[in-house]
């Protein structure tokens, strides 16, 4: 998953992030996350930090997420992932699905992304 991590939080950041702002916004090194027995882990891509953790059944919790437009991704202990889009929340993220090794993609598509409709598996 660590592998996976840093190619998924590019995508997510150059698709869209979820707030109206014309400068990029840039993350220096590398974020790592310790996500086990944790059940959800909000992150922000435009500050680098994570917002807020909660259990994975836990409805109020991840209810107040959805309206929140200040994350851009979830990543969850059971392999699973959310943008700030779609079923998981207003947002205007999303996620492009690729197959080229991280690192090799020169040119970020403007179209072909995907809001939520489920819980995406990271493996």
């Amino acid at each position: 998953m660590k592998h996976c991590l840093p190619f998924i939080l590019l995508l997510v950041l150059l698709c869209a992030a979820c707030h109206d702002d014309s400068s990029p916004k840039h993350i220096e090194g590398d974020l790592s996350l310790d996500l086990q027995g944790v059940g959800w882990t909000f992150v922000s891509l435009e500050t680098g930090t994570i917002l807020g953790t909660c259990a994975l059944d836990d409805t109020l919790t991840l209810n107040d997420y959805a309206q929140r437009t200040d994350w851009d991704v979830a990543f969850s202990s059971e392999g699973h992932l959310r943008t700030n889009s779609g079923l998981s929340g207003n947002g205007q993220g999303g996620i492009s699905v690729s197959s080229a090794p991280f690192g090799a993609a020169d040119v970020v598509p403007e179209e072909e992304y995907l809001a939520d409709t489920a819980h995406y598996e990271l493996w």
